[in-house]
C-alpha cells in the first residue's frame, strides 16, 4: 500500500491491533489535505466531547436517533459525571 508517495510497512497489522481508523476522501486536492493537517497540527482542531452517566443511555441513545448530539458523547461508566453531564472542548 502506498501513502503519500511512501511505503507504509505492517499497515495492516498495526491498524488492526492499534485499533486505528484510517479515512479517505474524494473530495479536495492533496493541498487542500495539507492544508487541513496543517489546520489540526497547530492545535486548531477541537472536538466537543459532552460526558453523560452510564444510566442515561437510553436518553443518550434518543438524542442520536433526534439529531439533537452536538459532538461526541462519552459514557461515564465510573459514575463521576454529573446528574445532567458534562460538556467540555477536549485540549487535544
Amino acid at each position: 500500500m502506498r501513502f503519500a508517495s511512501r511505503r507504509v510497512p505492517c499497515l495492516d497489522f498495526c491498524l488492526v491491533l492499534n485499533r486505528y481508523t484510517l479515512r479517505g476522501s474524494i473530495v479536495g486536492t492533496r493541498k487542500d489535505l495539507e492544508e487541513a493537517l496543517a489546520f489540526a497540527a497547530d492545535g486548531k482542531v477541537k472536538a466537543t466531547i459532552e460526558t453523560q452517566p452510564l444510566d442515561a443511555i437510553n436518553k443518550v441513545f434518543d438524542r442520536l436517533k433526534q439529531g439533537k448530539v452536538n459532538g461526541r458523547i462519552v459514557l461515564d461508566i465510573s459514575g463521576a459525571a454529573h446528574e445532567k453531564g458534562t460538556v467540555g472542548v477536549a485540549a487535544d
